[in-house]
């Protein structure tokens, strides 16, 4: 329910608001109607989208090899839903409503290595194999407002 303030104007005394269809994502709609010393209706249609969460909580991640020589590398891929934006920082809030948006589709991805001596992960995902062994690599998601997930891959160098 966005709010709805009208200057000079009082909820209840001068005019009523109702929704219509405000539950489930999609449009929904909100009625401003006068009341009192006061006539005439305002209908304005509103967006309501699927939770970030339910976005976050598809994000997988994968390598494309399990096992790799030393001085050989793999990638690190994280699959994330189209409305998600992986960045490297998040942007600042300048209080621009669309920017805002914006920031709450963006997801942090860092990366590291249980063990760098043996298999070492840049900030891109790329890990290269240092020496034999196992190791696991740790895939964090993170979005705008702290809310984190540890995704953990092993890897085999040869």
């Amino acid at each position: 329910k966005p709010t709805v303030a009208i200057a000079g104007f009082v909820e209840n005394i001068d005019y009523s608001v109702s929704y219509l269809n405000n539950v489930n994502p999609g449009t929904a709609v909100v009625i401003i109607t006068g009341i009192g010393n006061y006539s005439g209706t305002i209908i304005k249609a509103f967006e309501i989208n699927e939770a970030i969460d339910n976005y976050f909580n598809n994000i997988t991640v994968e390598l494309t090899k399990q096992t790799i020589q030393a001085g050989k590398t793999t990638k690190v891929k994280v699959n994330m839903p189209e409305v998600l934006t992986s960045v490297k920082e998040f942007s600042k809030n300048d209080q621009n409503l669309e920017n805002e948006h914006k920031i709450i589709n963006e997801v942090k991805v860092s990366y590291s290595s249980s063990n760098s001596k043996i298999a070492k992960i840049n900030s891109n995902g790329k890990i290269t194999g240092k020496k034999k062994g196992s190791a696991n690599i740790i895939i964090t998601v993170e979005l705008a407002d702290g809310t984190k997930k540890d995704f953990i891959l092993k890897i085999k160098v040869k």
